[in-house]
């Protein structure tokens, strides 16, 4: 076993301290300061760069967002305001409408009424006249009822020529 252990102690063995240990540290930390020169530093530059626009535009972003709510919230009490005030003015124009239109209502009304209680008094006075026409003047109207009434218009329609004796109840 000692003639083992000699060689793993001895010049070339597996745990020969020589210079190439050192050189190899030396060559690494080498590597690792060019490294971070050339590749660590500018990205660690480019991503710190992009983080702060990042967070940037996240404070900008939200100062838009609370001006906008506070500009939302302005607008919808306006808006509230615009449509109560056009309610109100709707129901005033309403009132008014009504309260010039309602004497015209009565007047047309007094007029219609006029109006056809004038036309009935003349429909009433042709119908006296062409009854008069049709039964001549020896008929009493109001003793007749609509039965004696129906037919004796039925006959001067339907036999024009023949006269009708009337009828004395």
């Amino acid at each position: 076993m000692i003639d083992q252990s000699l060689i793993l102690i001895s010049a070339g063995g597996l745990f020969d301290f020589g210079a190439t240990l050192p050189i190899l540290a030396l060559q690494f930390l080498l590597l690792m300061f060019v490294l971070n020169l050339i590749l660590y530093t500018p990205l660690l530059n480019i991503i710190n760069t992009r983080n702060q626009y990042v967070l940037e535009n996240l404070s900008k972003s939200s100062d838009l967002l609370s001006q906008v709510d506070a500009l939302t919230e302005k607008y919808e009490a306006a808006l509230k305001n615009s449509r109560s005030a056009a309610q109100t003015e709707i129901a005033q124009a309403q009132k008014d409408y009504k309260a010039s239109i309602e004497p015209n209502f009565v007047l047309v009304d007094n007029l219609t009424s006029s109006y056809v209680s004038s036309v009935t008094k003349k429909i009433l006075a042709q119908n006296s006249q062409l009854f008069q026409l049709m039964f001549g003047d020896d008929v009493d109207y109001k003793k007749l009822d609509s039965y004696n009434l129906s037919s004796q218009l039925f006959y001067n329609i339907c036999f024009p020529y023949r006269q009708i004796v009337s009828i004395k109840l």
